[in-house]
C-alpha cells in the first residue's frame, strides 16, 4: 500500500498543473492521449455546496437529468417533445438562482462513463445548450468555475466537442463581459478541431488566472478597455470582437465606425471574413463605405 501511494505521489508530482487540478474530478483510461502540454493556468477548484442549499441542489439535479427526455429527433429535425413536464422542469430550474447553479454544476462534474444531459439523448444537441444556458442566467459566481472545469476536463481528455461545449464558449463571454479566445465566426469548421479548442481552453484558463478575484464590475470595467484599444489590433478575430462588443455602446459609435471601415479595408482581410463582417455591420446599421462593399461581395 505504501508504495502504491508513493508511487501516485510521485505521478501527481510530475503532472501539469492542469492535470492535477482534474485528477480530481475525471480519472482517465490508461489508453487516454497525454493532456495538452501549452496549458499554464491552473483549473479552478470545484465550488462548494452550502449545506443549507445540499437538498435543494438534489432535487434540481434530478430536474435537470429528466430534461434530458424533452427534445427527441424526427429526421434530421430535432423538437420539443409536447410534455407538459418540460416546461415545468426548465421553470423550477430559471428559479434555482444558487442552487440551479450547484444543480446543473453538479451533472458537469460526472465523469464521461456516466449518463448526462449535457451530451447524452436524441436531442443533446439542444437540451445540453439549454442546460448551460440556464446555468449561466443565473449569475451565480461559481457559474464561471463550473464552466471552466467542463470544458478543461473535455480538453484533457479529448473527448468529442459536444453543442454543449460551444454554448460554454458563448456564455463564459457572456458572464465575463469578453470573449477571451474569440472564434472567428467565418470559419465554422474550426469548431470541430481539438487544437484549436485546446487553444481557447487555455485562454480562458489564463483569464481565470488573472481575473477570478474580480468583482463583476471591475471585469467589466477593466474588459471595455481592452476592447478600446483592440479596435486598432492587427489580429483580425481580436478587432472584429471589440467591435461587436462596443457597437451597442453610444459613445464608442464613432471609434467603432472607423475601426469597421479601416478592416473592411484592409488588403490582407480573408474573403470569407469579408463577407461575413459585411453581412453583420448591415444588421447592426454600421456603414460602411460603398467602395469597400463591392470589393467585400467579390
Amino acid at each position: 500500500m505504501k508504495v502504491r501511494t508513493l508511487a501516485l505521489s510521485l505521478a501527481l508530482t510530475a503532472m501539469t498543473p492542469f492535470a492535477r487540478a482534474q485528477i480530481v474530478a475525471e480519472t482517465p483510461s490508461p489508453t487516454a492521449p497525454a493532456p495538452p502540454a501549452a496549458v499554464v493556468a491552473t483549473v479552478p477548484e470545484a465550488p462548494v455546496v452550502p449545506a443549507a442549499l445540499a437538498a435543494r441542489v438534489t432535487a434540481l439535479a434530478r430536474v435537470a437529468d429528466d430534461t434530458v427526455e424533452c427534445f427527441t429527433e424526427r429526421g434530421e429535425r430535432t423538437e420539443h417533445i409536447a410534455d407538459r413536464r418540460c416546461g415545468q422542469w426548465y421553470a423550477q430550474l430559471a428559479r434555482g438562482g444558487p442552487a440551479t447553479a450547484h444543480a446543473i454544476g453538479s451533472i458537469m462534474e460526472r465523469p464521461p462513463s456516466e449518463p448526462n444531459p449535457l451530451r447524452d439523448g436524441e436531442g443533446e444537441y439542444r437540451t445540453g445548450p439549454r442546460l448551460v444556458q440556464l446555468l449561466a442566467t443565473t449569475r451565480a459566481p461559481e457559474a464561471i468555475p463550473y464552466m471552466l472545469r467542463y470544458v478543461a476536463g473535455a480538453a484533457r481528455h479529448r473527448h468529442d466537442w459536444s453543442e454543449s461545449s460551444n454554448e460554454m464558449f458563448r456564455q463564459l463571454a457572456r458572464l465575463a463581459g469578453e470573449d477571451a479566445a474569440p472564434l472567428a465566426p467565418w470559419r465554422p469548421d474550426d469548431a470541430a478541431l481539438v487544437s484549436v479548442m485546446e487553444h481557447r481552453v487555455e485562454a480562458w484558463l489564463a483569464w481565470w488566472a488573472a481575473h477570478r478575484d474580480e468583482a463583476p464590475a471591475e471585469r467589466a470595467a477593466a474588459a471595455d478597455a481592452r476592447a478600446v484599444a483592440a479596435l486598432a489590433s492587427d489580429d483580425v478575430e481580436a478587432r472584429f470582437a471589440a467591435i461587436q462588443r462596443l457597437a451597442a455602446n453610444p459613445a464608442q459609435r464613432p471609434a467603432v465606425e472607423s475601426s469597421l471601415r479601416g478592416l473592411m479595408a484592409r488588403a490582407d482581410l480573408p474573403a470569407p471574413a469579408a463577407v461575413y463582417i459585411r453581412r453583420w455591420a448591415q444588421r447592426a446599421r454600421l456603414p460602411i463605405a460603398a467602395r469597400t462593399l463591392r470589393a467585400a461581395a467579390l
